[in-house]
């Protein structure tokens, strides 16, 4: 087994909201496909967070699979951590490989801020209540999003699926190394 130089948070702290846009599609990219490899094998991670990517030189690797499960069973119990599980799982209401992708979004959010969409609540009801009151994103960080999102054909994949979009997979197959 490899050793990681460091985890997606300890890098992202490292460096900051500082994140070029073409490393932050470099690194997005290899989650998304991490992501993918799993939902491919029917498991749901649920645990999908900065501390559980690891970075590997130039590589981003998703690991600590302690919470996964089968996407054909039906899981209601509990799982994942407070500031990425999806609200769905909180409410121990069943869920699928969509409360991985929620997790992905606040991970993606994480990389290009530094920081959490949600605080840290002491309880499941505080964690609902600040999910549920809208995000607001500085102008900046906001405009950048929507500039990744747009030219990547994110709208168009959403309506389809995301991982099997052929018009991201062809643009972005050969951005692997942010650096």
């Amino acid at each position: 087994m490899e050793k990681a130089d460091t985890d997606l948070s300890l890098y992202i702290l490292r460096f900051g909201a500082v994140i070029d846009p073409k490393k932050f599609a470099a690194i997005t990219w290899q989650i998304i496909s991490g992501i993918k490899a799993i939902h491919e094998k029917t498991l749901i991670h649920l645990d999908i967070k900065p501390e559980n990517i690891l970075v590997c030189g130039q590589y981003f690797k998703i690991c600590d699979f302690g919470f996964v499960t089968e996407s054909s069973k039906k899981p209601y119990r509990y799982k994942g951590t407070r500031t990425t599980v999806a609200p769905e799982v909180i409410m121990e209401h069943v869920y699928g490989k969509e409360a991985d992708i929620w997790s992905l979004g606040v991970v993606f959010y994480f990389i290009r801020t530094g920081k959490y969409p949600f605080k840290i609540g002491s309880d499941k009801k505080d964690v609902l209540i600040d999910i549920v009151r809208k995000v607001k994103l500085d102008g900046i960080i906001k405009n950048q999003i929507k500039e990744f999102f747009k030219n990547r054909h994110v709208t168009y994949a959403a309506k389809t699926s995301i991982f099997d979009n052929k018009i991201i997979y062809y643009r972005h197959k050969n951005i692997i190394s942010p650096f």
